[in-house]
């Protein structure tokens, strides 16, 4: 592309796609991206890795990832503690499951075994 490029990007605040999210100048050179989805080998997502110079897969333990999933749901209102729990048990854990079998798509893992 010769000129600038839009995407969409995610709203947590509405749970849905934000079509022309963000806007990257033609001039850019480098541009690091983030996507829990972005190093997975089946369709549509393998077609994103022959694309990144680069890929680094950072990794939390999955306790911690729960506990962090469980305080955002719940800063955000919109839901019972329950309903939060249970979508965080079925949902965002079995995403979290799927990933991690991504990993090895990455040039370098990085393991963050402490809080930061």
């Amino acid at each position: 592309a010769t000129g600038p490029m839009s995407g969409p990007g995610y709203s947590r605040k509405i749970e849905d796609v934000v079509e022309d999210a963000f806007t990257v100048p033609a001039a850019t050179r480098l541009l690091i991206v983030e996507g829990t989805y972005l190093l997975l080998g089946t369709a549509p997502w393998w077609r994103v890795r022959p694309l990144l110079d680069r890929a680094v897969f950072i990794a939390l333990p999955r306790d911690l990832v729960a506990a962090r999933l469980l305080k955002r749901h719940g800063e955000e209102g919109l839901f019972s503690a329950e309903r939060n729990r249970a979508h965080v048990e079925r949902v965002d854990l079995a995403n979290y499951d799927l990933v991690q079998r991504s990993r090895p798509r990455a040039d370098l893992a990085i393991d963050l075994v402490t809080e930061i």
